[in-house]
């Protein structure tokens, strides 16, 4: 099996229950809301419905609103997003999921790390096909290479 399919047979690195269990967190204790703002990105939650639920929450953060569940429902619903994020049934089901609103910067640690494996699989898979392309200069890939590391790097960096 080459390299290719088995990478296309995995489901990329992703902990659902830390996405949920940071969402769920949030909503328990708003406060935390404003060092994780800091650390994730949308983008850094690997589920779609996550995405949109975190960005309506720095939306309403950047409101200075609290957020809860009826405040993001509002604000999901507003922006025409509640279905998208999976309804308000998944919404309120995200604070069952939640051990303690304590470990929240410990789940949105393990939602980075994750992140971090997905743009690393992303770049090693750029860098593999680029290879394969004789019209590339091999030090012009090594130096592609060491600086798309070295970016992944220094976000991993400033978010510590």
């Amino acid at each position: 099996m080459g390299t290719e399919t088995q990478l296309k047979d995995k489901v990329p690195p992703h902990s659902m229950e830390a996405e949920q269990a940071t969402l769920g967190a949030l909503l328990l204790d708003w406060s935390a809301m404003s060092d994780i703002v800091i650390m994730l990105r949308p983008d850094r939650f690997y589920s779609l419905q996550n995405q949109i639920i975190y960005q309506a929450m720095i939306t309403l953060f950047g409101q200075s609103v609290k957020g809860d569940t009826l405040t993001v429902i509002n604000e999901l619903t507003k922006e025409g997003n509640l279905e998208k994020a999976g309804g308000a049934a998944y919404l309120a089901s995200l604070t069952d999921t939640v051990p303690t609103s304590a470990n929240v910067q410990y789940y949105a640690q393990i939602v980075l790390d994750q992140s971090y494996r997905r743009d690393l699989i992303k770049i090693s898979s750029e860098m593999h096909a680029s290879s394969f392309d004789e019209t590339h200069d091999s030090q012009v890939l090594i130096e592609e290479a060491e600086k798309k590391i070295f970016a992944l790097s220094e976000r991993n960096e400033t978010t510590k």
